[in-house]
């Protein structure tokens, strides 16, 4: 049986999007090596032809993060009301990663606990979920969506420009063609929510700002 060291795991991810490899990155020494490394997004010389391939890298990366944010952020216990509760991640609007996301969660648990991927249209199911992926299909009602999810304790995350500036709490942006993360540990304190400390020192620090 061969060994997947932390770099042919990142290579993996990075790379070889049809195999699909990325639903046995378990070790967490490897995630850690996932996160603490810049992940590129190759750029395009003929944009027009390859595209869909870069945004299909892309969304395989973000969805690895997505999965991972369940490791290194901390969720108190009274969230879930027994031990048998899955750990959700939810999108809500149109999903962006398609199978990518189910292929990074397929047979996964997060602190012992089933994982579930639900795709949901309706604000009011968002209540069930730990991590909520707001589609940018939902900027409209970006504001909204973010007020209801106050009255939960529930990791926001989007990659939409204003979102951080919304009280999202997690946002992926692109910068020199690379995943980058953006956290607002201000929102996620208001939530009770606890963020391992790699994962803040891999990202960049954003706040809300200040309403007039």
């Amino acid at each position: 049986m061969t060994q997947t060291t932390p770099t042919t795991a990142v290579s993996q991810i990075t790379y070889q999007t049809d195999t699909m490899d990325i639903s046995h990155v378990t070790n967490r020494l490897i995630i850690r090596t996932i996160l603490l490394v810049s992940l590129c997004i190759s750029p395009s010389l003929h944009a027009d032809k390859v595209a869909g391939a870069t945004t299909a890298k892309e969304y395989q990366v973000k969805a690895v993060f997505l999965y991972n944010f369940a490791n290194f952020i901390t969720w108190p216990e009274s969230v879930f009301s027994n031990a048998s509760i899955p750990f959700r991640i939810c999108i809500l609007g149109q999903d962006p990663f398609g199978i990518f996301i189910d292929a990074t969660t397929e047979n996964q648990k997060v602190k012992n606990r089933p994982l579930q991927v639900l795709r949901l249209k309706e604000l009011n199911a968002t209540r069930q979920c730990q991590i909520l992926f707001i589609s940018d299909s939902e900027i409209p009602r970006l504001a909204e969506i973010l007020n209801f999810a106050k009255n939960y304790t529930v990791l926001t995350v989007g990659e939409s420009e204003e979102f951080i500036n919304e009280g999202g709490m997690i946002k992926f942006f692109n910068r020199n063609n690379k995943v980058r993360l953006g956290i607002n540990p201000d929102a996620l304190e208001q939530a009770t929510l606890k963020a391992d400390a790699n994962l803040l020192n891999l990202s960049e620090i954003m706040r809300t700002s200040p309403r007039e």
